[in-house]
């Protein structure tokens, strides 16, 4: 295939017209596939265009990567779907995108409940994936339950009953 590039200049003597004439490569992407990460670390990209040009990357799975320039940001347990792009310049066509998908993992982390104050106990909650607090089971005379709090001794509702916390 040819592409034939045009451009005018107006000079004293008249008008020119100049005539690129070039082949258009074909080019691929190498990504390689990636092991399984952490939340806990970030990761660096490296995906390879052969005709050298620079490779873009989206992540098709936001809840769970971010991606800025090279860089993969881990945000909570689950697959991580990273595409590889790259679109092509005057030389090159639009190499195929290449996806990988991989785990991320999260570390375990503890919920520990606190009476306030109150009776009763509840077992830890320990997860590394969103799960659903369990139901308040203290009892306080005098008190009535209005949700949990991260900090012990507040008024300050951050969760209530049942609701999904993320251990991010």
């Amino acid at each position: 295939r040819v592409i034939a590039t045009y451009s005018t200049s107006s000079t004293a003597a008249g008008s020119w017209v100049s005539f690129y004439a070039g082949t258009i490569t074909s080019q691929t992407i190498t990504f390689n596939q990636i092991s399984t990460q952490s939340t806990t670390a970030t990761y660096t990209l490296a995906a390879t265009a052969s005709s050298g040009l620079t490779v873009s990357y989206t992540s098709n799975s936001t809840d769970v990567c971010t991606i800025s320039g090279t860089t993969v940001t881990f945000l909570m347990g689950g697959t991580c779907s990273i595409t590889a792009d790259q679109a092509g310049d005057y030389s090159y066509y639009p190499a195929d995108p290449v996806t990988v998908n991989f785990l991320v993992t999260a570390p375990n982390k503890t919920i520990t409940f606190n009476n306030n104050g109150g009776s009763g106990s509840m077992t830890d909650q320990v997860s590394n994936t969103p799960i659903e607090i369990k139901l308040n089971t203290f009892t306080r005379s005098g008190y009535t339950f209005s949700g949990w709090s991260s900090t012990s001794g507040t008024q300050t509702v951050e969760y209530s009953n049942s609701q999904i916390y993320n251990f991010t």
